[in-house]
């Protein structure tokens, strides 16, 4: 075919586009000045018909309003003000606001601005408003100008929205106030005004069916939003305003700007409405109707522009034919092959120089297209095949080149900042227009090898055990930890299948789960299992394994992944646990709050004696559980511990089946954003040593009631000795009398000094007694009480029975750090030492240390005035804390013997129970809150040694 001069396509194609855009250019300015002088006429029939609108409300308001200020009834009523008027003047409104809709509120005022008589209508609800719901309206805007209406003259309020006390009603009702005056004669009675409701005259006017039609105040404000989303802006938070809407400022529109004008986008008339307020009409169009009478009109535009096209088709199809024939067999399939190859592509031409590339190319090498086309292919390659590319090429038709065609090798490639990289190349050689050409086809295997060296890293490194089995079950490759924890090396575990190795209770499960891999019902399974080791033990393993497909449709399996951890002593220690568990009845549990769900161990199911195997263990279940006088304590102490977070740790008692018993309660609180998401902790049944708890608790009291009797026992030997020498004077004042009678002595004198004599005996005898019965009265109450007082108590006491072993006793405490007898100072002194604690406890303690010196006194064969010494010694640590020290001088206690003497049933004493220090420290320990110990004592007076036994009582205040 004879080929088109290029200039001639250039002319054709000139002309061509020459005569499109006058079509074009011509359709289009006739369809715009069509569809603008249609819109200005629409625009101006719609404001004509509004402004029409306007006037006939406002001259039927009139005519309307006039009726009703000249009605007699109303006219009678203001003059009189007589309640039968008032009836008559309602039921006429009533009528009224019935008959039209719009009426929102109907109102009589005096000339005061006094509400007389005021109707609501409320979506048909007509309210008479009671006399105590009337306002006075003297001071609002509208009434001032109302007052000044002459007879049959009409007021209107400015458009606005209704407001009660102050406040602007929700929903927002427009609100137009129309008002006249009513006159009898000449004279002015009152001012009858009805309020309209104008949402829905706004609403049917101010509205088009081919326009967004808004109105706008004359601040801008809107009081009509086309979208109903900002209607009356003024009284919403976010103030819209014309400015927002259409980018025009009220000031250009009072300029008269945009007044009566026509604009692009948007068309603004002004509009007066009743009382001559001055508002704006903007109008805008529908997207809808635009676009419909748009496509009307682009219909011709459409034709023209076929039109043109078809003349600039023409000319240029043979030019389009020849240019793709040519394309079709060299550059279109070159680029194909570049867009949609994943390596890097570079075509040369038989001189080795580079004809195109790909981006993969440009991206592998770091080099951009200009610089690579038109360049010796040998810039992507390395010494030594650098200099010697251009041989290579020049004798690519013998044996040396035909060996590199369509073979893929792997060689290294360098880059433009020379770094050398792996590269896989297969080149390929193609004919186009008689021309040869070669394309290398490049792929970057250096992240292959990265990958692959990482893969066999991870696998031969890898701290758990990995294995490739194949379809049949065979171990096609395993790490060497898979083989250490199977104990086989891997020649030998290669000729195995997982079968061989695997115990035969876990064979059945394992086999099925690769069944369902096989059937696709599962992507992957993970279980607990036994292997069988090479010398014959059970190895315990969590096996995981994922099939590898073949294709990336997963259609066929190729092999499997065995991933294995040894859990052999894992297992042992769990079994242990869960036979601690046994032995200690400790169970566990974990406690999901946020969906309430709980999950128990083997031990806790025993300890609440729960067999149903349909049972779901949850908070309400537990709590089901829980003995009744303990559900609040137990309920409360969870949620105290998850508000404060603290460790959970409470005992209660449980009801299982007709047995109650006692469980310890521990737990740990988890949160996520200080929001508490899960419980674990351990519940133990303590029932058993509950009662042996209980058991001892009884023991204890049991001995110290015994050592209680022994104590009051010694006190009624010690009262014993102190009622002798009382009995005695008695006695001898009795066998007095018949000597005396004898004598003729007995007189009224005579008789007066035995009776005071034998009654001061009596009194001192009962006192005595009421003294011995408060001391083992008194409440075992923590009590605030004096030591001093109660030491000088327990001295009253014990006199008479130290006083017959030549035994005293002195208090001493230390002043100045001094240590001072008791005797030496005032009572004031002991202000200060006022303990709060069990003071019969303490005392029956004390007493039983006091006995213990004096029978180690009494028990020695040699002694003087310092072995029969006995010492109470105070110390105050700080206003709460106190040490008593009780000491002798009797020798003291043989070292073997002084490590045991707070044992139970161990003496010194021939006749001794073992049981008084023993009980003494119980008490001491759990009743008084305090220590006793032991210490030896030592006194050198005029370089004699005397050794000796301290008992340090150490206590303080008890709350």
């Amino acid at each position: 075919m004879k080929k088109i001069k290029t200039s001639t396509h250039w002319l054709i194609l000139a002309v061509c586009i020459i005569i499109s855009f006058s079509i074009f250019i011509f359709t289009f300015k006739y369809s715009t000045d069509l569809i603008k002088n249609s819109s200005k006429d629409k625009i101006e029939t719609e404001y004509k018909y509004l402004v029409n609108s306007i006037r006939l409300f406002q001259n039927d308001r009139k005519a309307y309003l006039s009726i009703l200020a000249n009605h007699i009834m109303l006219v009678e009523y203001l003059r009189e003000l007589n309640t039968n008027n008032e009836k008559e003047v309602i039921g006429l409104f009533k009528d009224q606001m019935k008959k039209l809709d719009l009426i929102m509120q109907i109102r009589i005022l005096s000339l005061d601005g006094d509400e007389l008589i005021k109707l609501d209508n409320k979506d048909g609800d007509i309210k008479v408003m009671s006399k105590n719901e009337l306002q006075n309206k003297s001071q609002r805007d509208y009434f001032k100008h109302f007052i000044k209406l002459e007879k049959n003259e009409m007021g209107i309020s400015p458009l606005d929205l209704n407001i009660e006390n102050g406040k602007v009603d929700i929903p927002f009702r427009a609100t137009l106030r129309i008002a006249m005056p009513v006159f009898k004669g000449e004279d002015k009675d009152g001012i009858v005004i009805i309020n309209y409701q104008m949402n829905d005259w706004l609403r049917e006017h101010i509205t088009s069916t081919f326009l967004n039609v808004n109105l706008v105040d004359k601040d801008g404000y809107f009081i009509i939003n086309s979208d109903n989303k900002n209607n009356w802006s003024k009284y919403q938070d976010n103030k819209f305003t014309i400015k927002d809407k259409f980018n025009v400022s009220i000031s250009e529109l009072d300029s008269s700007i945009y007044t009566n004008t026509y604009d692009d986008d948007f068309i603004v008339k002004d509009l007066r409405l009743w009382n001559n307020e001055l508002f704006y009409i903007v109008y805008s169009f529908k997207d809808l109707n635009d676009t419909n009478l748009f496509i009307n009109q682009s219909k011709i535009i459409g034709i023209s522009i076929i039109f043109a096209i078809l003349i600039l088709i023409l000319p240029f199809f043979k030019i389009v034919y020849e240019y793709l024939n040519r394309l079709k067999e060299s550059e279109f399939k070159t680029k194909k092959i570049l867009d949609n190859s994943l390596d890097s592509i570079v075509m040369i031409n038989e001189r080795g120089i580079i004809q195109t590339v790909n981006n993969t190319t440009l991206l592998t090498f770091g080099y951009t297209e200009n610089e690579l086309i038109g360049k010796n292919v040998n810039i992507l390659i390395p010494e030594p095949h650098h200099s010697r590319h251009d041989e290579y090429l020049a004798s690519h038709d013998r044996t040396m080149m035909t060996k590199v065609l369509t073979t893929q090798r792997e060689l290294f490639g360098i880059t433009k900042n020379k770094k050398l990289i792996p590269i896989s190349l297969s080149i390929t050689k193609v004919n186009i227009d008689a021309k040869t050409f070669f394309i290398g086809s490049i792929r970057d295997i250096e992240k292959e090898r990265e990958n692959k060296k990482l893969f066999e890293n991870v696998f031969n490194e890898s701290p758990l055990g990995i294995a490739l089995v194949l379809l049949d079950g065979t171990f096609w490759r395993l790490n060497s930890k898979f083989a250490s924890i199977i104990g086989y090396t891997n020649k030998e575990a290669v000729k195995l299948t997982f079968k061989d190795i695997t115990h035969e209770d876990d064979l059945e499960k394992d086999i099925s789960h690769v069944k369902q891999l096989l059937r696709k019902e599962i992507d992957k399974y993970s279980m607990e299992k036994r292997y069988i080791h090479k010398n014959g033990t059970v190895v315990w393993v969590n096996l995981s394994v994922t099939p590898v497909f073949l294709d990336e449709k997963k259609e066929k399996i190729e092999y499997f992944i065995s991933i294995i951890e040894n859990i052999t002593e894992k297992k042992a220690v769990t079994e242990k646990l869960l036979e601690a568990e046994k032995i200690s009845l400790l169970g566990h549990w974990d406690w999901n709050i946020k969906d309430n769900s709980f999950s128990w161990s083997d031990m806790i199911l025993k300890i609440f004696e729960i067999e149903d195997s349909d049972f779901v263990p949850s908070y309400d279940s537990f709590m089901n559980f829980v003995h009744p006088e303990d559900k609040k304590s137990v309920k409360n102490g969870i949620q105290y511990a998850i508000d404060n977070k603290i460790p959970l740790n409470m005992e209660y008692k449980i009801i299982v089946g007709n047995k109650v018993k006692t469980v310890h309660l521990k737990g740990s609180t988890t949160y996520l954003n200080d929001e508490a998401i899960n419980i674990f902790g351990t519940c133990q049944d303590i029932t058993i040593i509950k009662e042996l708890q209980e058991k001892e608790k009884n023991q204890e009291h049991l001995l110290m009631q015994q050592s209680k009797l022994v104590s009051m026992g010694e006190m009624v030997a010690a009262i014993a000795h102190q009622w002798r020498q009382p009995l005695n004077s008695i006695g001898l004042a009795i066998q007095d009398l018949i000597p005396a009678y004898k004598h003729n002595e007995i007189d009224e004198e005579y008789l007066t000094e035995s009776r005071d004599e034998i009654m001061e005996q009596l009194r001192y005898m009962s006192k005595t007694i009421d003294e011995f019965r408060n001391f083992f009265t008194k409440s075992n109450k923590i009590v605030e009480f004096n030591i001093i007082d109660s030491l000088n108590e327990i001295i009253s006491f014990s006199w008479a029975q130290l006083k017959e072993n030549a035994i005293y006793m002195d208090i001493y405490i230390y002043k100045d750090n001094k240590k001072v007898n008791i005797k030496e100072l005032e009572d004031s002194d002991f202000n200060d030492y006022n303990l709060n604690s069990r003071v019969s406890e303490l005392k029956q303690l004390i007493i039983n240390c006091i006995n213990n010196a004096k029978d180690a006194i009494i028990a020695l064969e040699d002694s003087d005035n310092i072995n029969h010494k006995i010492d109470i010694s105070v110390l105050k640590k700080d206003d709460s804390t106190f040490d008593i020290i009780i000491t002798d001088y009797a020798g003291g206690i043989d070292p073997e013997s002084k490590d045991r003497i707070f044992e139970p049933y161990f003496t010194t004493k021939e006749m001794g129970t073992g049981l008084g220090l023993y009980i003494s420290k119980m008490v001491m320990e759990k009743s008084l809150k305090g220590t006793i110990s032991y210490n030896d004592s030592e006194l050198i007076i005029e370089g004699k040694k005397y050794k000796g036994s301290s008992f340090i009582i150490n206590l303080s205040s008890i709350s």
